[in-house]
């Protein structure tokens, strides 16, 4: 089975096998893509797959995986994953996850996405704090953008930072605990958007931040923090009442809260418990999104359980 690496030149050859826009990670530094495609002799049927994935240090996390009905039940899906427990294997990353939305798992797995993953060594488990997906001007119908509160703290676009401000800006943001993320925050010139990034300064210390990407055709916010509501409300309105502007309301956004926090964690700042601040900003950051953005989980394969698993598979044959 021939599966490739994808380039944006290969994007259209899948449009049928990607209807939520997931190839346009390809447009971020750690995003990428695997395919295949089949075409069985004399016959101009295709058996075709696509899986979509973003990299950081510590985890490859998956988050599109679709086969064409006619290749379905022949091991593409399969073939595909085991491409992706190669990559993580090369690169020496240590966990390789799958994102699992419900409106994915009805969609997609007749059997039920957690299955299929279980039975291929995605055995760990831990809940997301929600998924939202949609076009911008729904978002903007939510409640919290509606309602008014009075006056909420001052947010200050990235943009209107001079360049070697932003970077110093990036670092501060990158030095507090609990960010929601699909990719490693960088100050990279693609890394993120400037414009719709935008953060609450106390004097010359960053005390909060929505850090957002702009891709093809949606907004995607990778970092996400707040020390209370008030200012969690005035980061996300800044940063959509300036998308609406700039794009208009048929942008689509994806907000996707992933909870990702390790335990144990010491405060680098003893003016804000980081621990406590973090929850604090999960929960706020759930009351910004519509009802339907919660659920959703994340499975998870160990590597080092996947790697022995092989090598006593290698010793028994």
């Amino acid at each position: 089975m021939n599966i490739f690496r994808l380039t944006k030149d290969d994007v259209k050859l899948f449009d049928k096998l990607d209807p939520y826009g997931w190839l346009s990670i390809l447009d971020c530094p750690n995003g990428f893509a695997c395919g295949c495609i089949e075409e069985e002799e004399d016959s101009i049927a295709l058996k075709a797959g696509l899986i979509v994935a973003s990299a950081v240090e510590k985890e490859i996390t998956i988050h599109w995986l679709a086969v064409e009905g006619s290749g379905q039940g022949i091991g593409i899906g399969s073939a595909l994953l085991r491409k992706m427990f190669e990559v993580a294997e090369i690169m020496e990353i240590p966990q390789l996850s799958a994102l699992i939305s419900p409106e994915y798992d009805k969609e997609v797995f007749s059997g039920g996405a957690e299955s299929f993953f279980a039975e291929r060594f995605f055995t760990h488990k831990r809940d997301l704090t929600g998924i939202w997906q949609g076009p911008l001007f729904v978002l903007m119908q939510n409640k919290c953008f509606k309602t008014d509160v009075g006056k909420l703290p001052e947010t200050k676009a990235l943009s209107e930072f001079p360049a070697d401000a932003r970077a110093e800006v990036i670092r501060q943001l990158s030095d507090i605990e609990g960010h929601i993320s699909f990719f490693e925050l960088t100050g990279e010139p693609d890394g993120y958007d400037p414009e719709l990034s935008f953060v609450i300064m106390d004097g010359d210390e960053v005390w909060g931040g929505l850090i957002v990407r702009s891709l093809s055709d949606r907004v995607m916010p990778i970092y996400f923090y707040a020390d209370s509501l008030p200012e969690a409300r005035s980061l996300a309105l800044s940063s959509v009442k300036k998308a609406e502007a700039i794009y208009g309301k048929s942008i689509q956004t994806d907000i996707i809260l992933t909870g990702r926090f390790p335990s144990g964690v010491t405060s680098f700042n003893t003016s804000k418990k980081k621990n406590e601040a973090w929850e604090n900003t999960m929960e706020y950051a759930a009351k910004l999104l519509p009802e339907a953005a919660k659920g959703g989980y994340i499975l998870s394969a160990h590597m080092d359980e996947y790697l022995e698993y092989m090598q006593d598979s290698y010793k028994n044959i």
